[in-house]
């Protein structure tokens, strides 16, 4: 299979995730944060376009006072992307010096078992968080 094709698959896989990324965000966070589900759901929209900025003003918006723990997770989202997202980042560059589109296979498997771990994190804190408040 050539470069050209497997490239245009992942595109197209991407596309479909990214538009259903916010009604699963939303259902995620719902389940993980049932106190504060909107500061949640709109910082970490912000966060998806970007940058830790925009999130933190939309939750702002919605949170003046930062009651909710919104911007915890925010920060300690960002710091914790940024130190085991980083790798992911070079394998298909490496892929794409060395010509072996199979790297970008492997980047979208490693990512969505990131996902995986950190979804799991996620919701067994909530779930011990759940057990101490009962």
């Amino acid at each position: 299979m050539s470069h050209f094709k497997i490239t245009t698959k992942l595109v197209h896989i991407i596309r479909i995730i990214r538009t259903h990324s916010f009604s699963i965000l939303s259902e995620i966070l719902y389940s993980a944060f049932p106190h504060d589900v909107l500061p949640n759901i709109v910082g970490f929209y912000g966060m998806q376009t970007g940058t830790i900025s925009t999130g933190m003003a939309l939750v702002k918006a919605v949170d003046p006072k930062f009651q909710s723990n919104t911007t915890d997770n925010l920060v300690i989202g960002s710091g914790t992307a940024l130190l085991f997202g980083f790798p992911f980042l070079n394998i298909p560059v490496v892929g794409y010096v060395q010509d072996q589109p199979i790297m970008y296979v492997y980047t979208m498997l490693a990512l969505i078992i990131y996902f995986t771990a950190l979804l799991g994190g996620i919701l067994w804190r909530t779930r011990k968080n759940n057990d101490i408040r009962s």
